[in-house]
């Protein structure tokens, strides 16, 4: 089985992919997310492509389930639906509230103080412009069916080690990315000899999914392959980054604060 919160086995994507209609991801958007293959299949992806260059509008639409930190999967998530908006796309995002509430105990009180705080004004603060968000619980047309999906969840799946929280403290950040594990070797000698294996390496996934820079990305890569990168240097430098970015994004949701209402409408 394959589920959202967990990865502890292989999958055959290709597989899957022509089982549920998938199709391959054309690097046709000027976005690292899709010229790195990040994003790995789609369906339709072809008529946002068609509505941009013929300039019609077109719909984003995605949601969120508060029930905990907003982490970097939620981020790279949430980075595709402001690329989207950027090149025109009109953005609706449904609050699970119900399912979170049906699923895991979470009042609904609670679950609209996780909406947010701990997601919502990050998405503010990473770029998302004015749009439609709202909560399951307010909306009489979704409120049965959200609640009966959610109850078909199996809890037992919901397993997952997601790393830093974009609402973890810096130095928390910091201090979380310098204990993991990474794809290198037992030793110094070993790593400059063989070279380490940044495919299998949680270190670099951040670079990867975090740094627009693809030559330096790139060139990250090619230098753990050939032994010149040890990974304490990958793990100092990365953390230093990732906690300059989440201490820029605290200040700004500090600020997002005042224009909530510009998104949420009740």
């Amino acid at each position: 089985m394959i589920n959202p919160w967990s990865s502890d086995n292989f999958f055959d994507y290709e597989r899957l992919k022509k089982e549920f209609g998938i199709g391959d991801v054309d690097p046709c958007f000027d976005n690292f997310l899709f010229m790195r293959k990040i994003i790995i299949g789609q369906r339709s992806l072809d008529y946002i492509r068609y509505s941009v260059d013929h300039k019609k509008p077109f719909n984003v639409m995605t949601g969120l389930m508060p029930s905990g930190e907003m982490h970097l999967g939620n981020k790279s998530a949430i980075d595709q639906v402001i690329y989207f908006q950027s090149i025109g796309g009109r953005v609706s995002i449904s609050v699970a509230d119900l399912e979170s509430y049906s699923t895991r105990g979470i009042s609904l009180e609670k679950a609209r103080e996780v909406a947010i705080n701990k997601y919502i004004l990050n998405y503010i603060a990473l770029g998302l412009k004015p749009c439609d968000i709202y909560f399951q619980s307010a909306k009489s047309d979704v409120q049965f069916l959200s609640y009966i999906l959610g109850n078909q969840t199996n809890l037992n799946e919901m397993r997952s080690i997601y790393g830093f929280s974009l609402n973890d403290e810096p130095e928390d950040a910091k201090r979380k990315i310098m204990s993991a594990m990474t794809g290198g070797r037992d030793t110094e000698e070993e790593q400059r000899r063989l070279g380490g294996d940044p495919e299998k390496c949680p270190v670099f996934d951040v670079y990867n999914y975090e740094m627009a820079d693809d030559k330096y990305v790139s060139e990250v890569f090619s230098d753990c392959k050939n032994g010149k990168r040890m990974c304490g240097f990958c793990k100092r430098e990365i953390s230093v980054r990732m906690a300059e970015m989440l201490k820029d994004l605290k200040e700004k949701r500090e600020k997002a604060k005042e224009n909530l209402s510009l998104y949420i409408h009740e």
